[in-house]
């Protein structure tokens, strides 16, 4: 009788795949460690999908730190793109909803787990009637390179932008780690002439927020998630790498009317908060539940902020 994933021979089996990245023990990572060649004895194939559940048993056992470790020296083996340019593939973009109100949104995934469009769909549907899109982060699929800088990343992400908007006004949107792309992506954009009207935030916490106990929890909650199960290497080691570009990352004051949308109750201990001046609702749920079951709730208070944005202050009515 074969072992389980779990069972011993599971165990060896992700042992090899380790060492045959150039990981002899995942609690040992150095960040200097130079790109390990691809797996012997076994398709590289079979290496990645042990490497795979190796990760998901480390989160499981709590040591976030060797996991993120381990899709971290796995993700250097991957070909990169150092500037915007360099991504000649162009971002795949997909209508949610289409209506006549304005403005047009934007929304940038969390790089968390899957890096999807399919993470606004319950939102989109319970907004008033207007022209959503959302990009799908480039990297998360075998064969793709990912990128080797933040400002590499917000390049193509702008340029998807801009294709995407044609000209209309427009606000960027994300939720969790997609704040961070939007405000960072709004940045770029915002001393051109296809500059943002707004950014709406959803329960972007900074960074620094993000404790290994706190990732645990949100890992192991995003993989309940639809498309959770079949996370693979590619998937993984994407987010290890976009997670990586914000490690040291802060927000600065940005020139465009910014909205932070806070959950009501906290996820793993901790209630995201944004640093820096900017209006500011409440949603009820939490981190998770509120772009799902309480979709309808943070749709009502986005759409309320959006009205009052294309709206002119009572002195300027003419």
């Amino acid at each position: 009788m074969t072992a389980g994933p779990g069972g011993r021979t599971g165990r060896e089996e992700q042992r090899r795949a380790a060492r045959g990245y150039g990981i002899p023990d995942v609690g040992a990572h150095s960040p200097d460690a130079k790109a390990p060649a691809t797996p012997t004895g076994g398709t590289a194939k079979d290496a990645d999908a042990a490497l795979a559940d190796l990760f998901q048993r480390l989160c499981a056992d709590g040591r976030v730190a060797d996991a993120m470790n381990l899709l971290r020296t796995a993700a250097a083996r991957r070909p990169s793109y150092d500037t915007g340019r360099a991504w000649s593939a162009g971002v795949d973009c997909v209508t949610l909803a289409e209506g006549p109100s304005a403005p047009f949104l934007f929304c940038l995934p969390s790089p968390v787990i899957a890096g999807s469009p399919s993470q606004y769909a319950s939102l989109s549907a319970c907004l008033a009637p207007r022209d959503v899109m959302a990009c799908r982060l480039p990297g998360y699929r075998a064969g793709e390179s990912l990128p080797a800088s933040r400002d590499a990343l917000v390049a193509v992400l702008a340029r998807a932008v801009r294709r995407s908007a044609q000209g209309r006004p427009y606000v960027l949107l994300g939720h969790s780690g997609g704040g961070w792309l939007a405000y960072e992506t709004a940045r770029r954009l915002v001393a051109s002439p296809e500059r943002p009207t707004g950014v709406v935030l959803i329960d972007s916490g900074v960074p620094d927020q993000v404790t290994p106990q706190a990732l645990a929890v949100l890992l192991r909650l995003a993989h309940r998630g639809a498309e959770a199960g079949s996370a693979g290497l590619s998937t993984l080691t994407a987010m290890s790498r976009h997670l990586d570009l914000f490690n040291d990352w802060s927000p600065r004051p940005l020139a465009v009317p910014t909205f932070f949308v806070a959950a009501a109750e906290p996820s793993a201990g901790v209630r995201a908060m944004w640093p820096l001046a900017c209006d500011r609702g409440r949603t009820e749920g939490d981190h998770f539940s509120l772009m799902n079951e309480y979709a309808g709730t943070t749709a009502h208070v986005i759409d309320a902020w959006l009205v009052r944005l294309a709206t002119p202050p009572q002195g300027d009515r003419r």
